[in-house]
């Protein structure tokens, strides 16, 4: 993993990589397979993993499996924020005839969409970590912790979810944002009317938005990073030994 993981990240990563080779060395080939299996499924079989047939795995390798598939669900959200910047600055064919009106307005829409899922895959990797191990004497505070880590990231990135709720429930992101309601404007005035002024107005808008898309995903990302931060830094002090392994909860038999 690269640079835009913060290195909690990458130290629970590589927990999780060693506890998997202890397995392998382990020469349990079958226990292994019981863990890896639905993995495998995944990749191979496009509809998906089964679960009949399958043997019953030990309550460390079920937390195990389940932990890595919340991280890998929480980490892809937050790939795709990182990668937005260059994907707004992606063009498609001409002949397409997607006005470039058209596809600021679709890029800052789809980013606030993804940002909702990243938040709702932090929240759901959150809620997971302290549901296992709430039983733990020492975390007694870890489900108020959660509430406040909670609110924290509502303050956060609270009002663009609720720019995106406005969106989807009231009416179309570009008529509440000043910038892209101006450029539908000038899109109409550009394409029925012969003034060249308003074609001259109409494309150093549409660059300007494109400009303004790219910064903006990038400022909102660096704020998604700060939350991933936050989250991973807190969580590694119970979940990851003074060596980087992981620390299971201790009411799972092993």
């Amino acid at each position: 993993m690269a640079r835009p993981y913060p290195a909690s990240v990458i130290r629970l990563l590589k927990a999780c990589e060693a506890e998997v080779r202890n397995s392998i060395d382990t020469k349990d080939e079958l226990a292994l397979a019981d863990v890896l299996l639905p993995m495998a499924e995944a990749i191979y079989d496009p509809d998906g993993p089964r679960s009949s047939g399958r043997k019953k795995i030990k309550p460390r390798e079920v937390f195990l499996e389940r932990l890595f598939f919340d991280f890998r669900e929480l980490i892809a959200a937050y790939q795709i924020l990182v990668d937005f910047p260059t994907l707004a600055r992606s063009r498609p064919p001409r002949s397409q005839g997607l006005s470039p009106a058209r596809l600021a307005s679709f890029w800052r829409e789809a980013y606030l969409n993804e940002l909702y899922i990243f938040l709702c895959r932090v929240d759901a990797y959150m809620a997971r970590i302290v549901r296992n191990y709430r039983r733990e004497r020492s975390l007694a505070a870890l489900p108020s912790f959660l509430t406040h880590m909670r609110e924290l990231i509502n303050s956060r990135l609270g009002d663009f979810i609720e720019m995106r709720g406005g969106h989807v429930h009231r009416r179309r992101y570009e008529y509440t944002d000043p910038e892209l309601h101006r450029l539908q404007l000038l899109e109409m005035l550009a394409t029925g009317s012969k003034i060249p002024e308003f074609r001259k107005l109409y494309r150093e808008a549409a660059r300007t938005a494109k400009v303004n898309n790219t910064e903006t995903f990038r400022l909102i990302t660096r704020e998604a990073k700060d939350c991933l931060k936050g989250v991973f830094d807190s969580f590694e002090g119970f979940m990851l030994d003074r060596e980087g392994r992981l620390v299971y909860p201790s009411n799972l038999k092993t």
